[in-house]
């Protein structure tokens, strides 16, 4: 499960997820790896108001033993008991699974493809969109989306979903769209060659935050 390629994770145990949105749409997301599901959703049930949520680190213990949960066989975490464990050990779990992916969850192919629509001059801290450069963009993002391997599609939507859910508590959990964009950028869009470059780094996370808000 752990440090193996999507594909894999989803052959062993995959689970989708209903969400019901504000317009009563319903949604669905997935197959999702068993370990972002079931975090996600409870991280979602009962964390939303938690200060530094995804920043503070749980339990290296506890984390290593949902951990243990989540790669044995034959429920994979399907069916855990949270008793004993805290929210920030699931998103503890939640970063270190995503993290551990061979490959980010927008793959390296279409990484310029994806920050395209922010590159701009170095003088410039962040690009600013008029308004109907912003739907360009929107339009431009959707597309690539669209190109996305089918696991790594549902992956990428419910962790901005996700995220964009908490989002709109910071007033309460301290962790608004660049806050957890800095944290999950690294999983969703980023390159090996870039890792040492603060502005490459900088313009990855303006291109998630985006996403995230949008």
């Amino acid at each position: 499960i752990f440090g193996q390629p999507l594909e894999t994770t989803l052959q062993v145990r995959g689970m989708t997820i209903e969400k019901r949105l504000n317009s009563g749409r319903l949604v669905k997301y997935g197959p999702l790896p068993m370990v972002v599901a079931i975090c996600g959703l409870f991280l979602e049930q009962n964390a939303l108001h938690v200060q530094g949520i995804f920043r503070v680190s749980g339990s290296v213990k506890r984390v290593r033993e949902i951990q243990r949960i989540f790669a044995t066989g034959p429920d994979f975490g399907h069916n855990i008991d949270w008793t004993g464990y805290t929210v920030h050990d699931a998103a503890s779990l939640l970063r270190r699974y995503l993290n551990g992916l061979p490959e980010p969850i927008i793959p390296l192919d279409l990484y310029d493809d994806f920050r395209s629509p922010f590159i701009h001059p170095l003088t410039q801290p962040t690009k600013q969109f008029k308004k109907h450069e912003l739907n360009e963009v929107i339009v431009k993002l959707h597309a690539l989306i669209q190109q996305l391997p089918p696991a790594n599609r549902q992956l990428l939507l419910y962790i901005l979903d996700l995220l964009l859910v908490f989002s709109k508590h910071s007033k309460r959990n301290m962790m608004p769209a660049a806050n957890l964009a800095a944290i999950f950028q690294p999983c969703i869009l980023s390159h090996p060659s870039h890792h040492t470059s603060p502005e490459e780094y900088a313009m990855s996370q303006e291109a998630v935050i985006f996403m995230i808000e949008h």
